[in-house]
This record gives structure tokens, sequence and C-alpha cells, in this order.
């Protein structure tokens, strides 16, 4: 092996033992991650939602409600103007 040779191969050996030393500092720290995350996911608690489910529900009812009270209002004032409008022609001839 001449000394060129062997001045490369020592390289190829430095350039691997530095990205297998990155391969394993990776490792560590995806393994601290996770387990970082599962700690922080232990501790969080989710509230009880019946409560906000009961209130959209009255919600969603109170706005059908009041849809259906806007609808017949309209129908009424409708009405009103033919009436009236028949009154005024009426009283008109």
């Amino acid at each position: 092996m001449t000394p060129k040779s062997k001045q490369i191969a020592t390289w190829i050996g430095i350039v691997f033992s530095a990205l297998g030393g990155l391969v394993v500092v990776g490792l560590a720290a995806q393994f601290w991650i996770s387990v970082e995350v599962k700690a922080q996911l232990s501790e969080i608690t989710i509230p009880d939602t019946t409560q906000l489910t009961t209130d959209v529900a009255v919600i969603k009812a109170t706005v059908l409600a009041n849809s259906d009270k806007a609808d017949m209002a309209l129908a009424n004032q409708q009405r009103f103007e033919e009436i009236f409008t028949e009154y005024l022609i009426n009283e008109a001839r």
C-alpha cells in the first residue's frame, strides 16, 4: 500500500467514524425528544366537554326557532301587504 492510498484510507475511516458519531448523537436526541414529549403529554388533562355540547345544542335550537319565527314574520308581512293593497284598491273604486 502506497503512502497516498494509506492516507486516503485513513481519511475515509475518519469520515465514516465522524458520520457514525453523528448518527449516535441523532439517535440519542430522537430518544430524548420522544421521552420529553411522552412526559408532557401525560401531564395534559382534557376538560369535560359535556356542558359545551349541551350549550351548542341549545344555541342551535334557539337559532332554528328564531329562523322559523323570522320566516313566519315575513309571511305575515307579505299577507298584510296583500290585504292592505286589496283594501286600497277597493277604497279607490
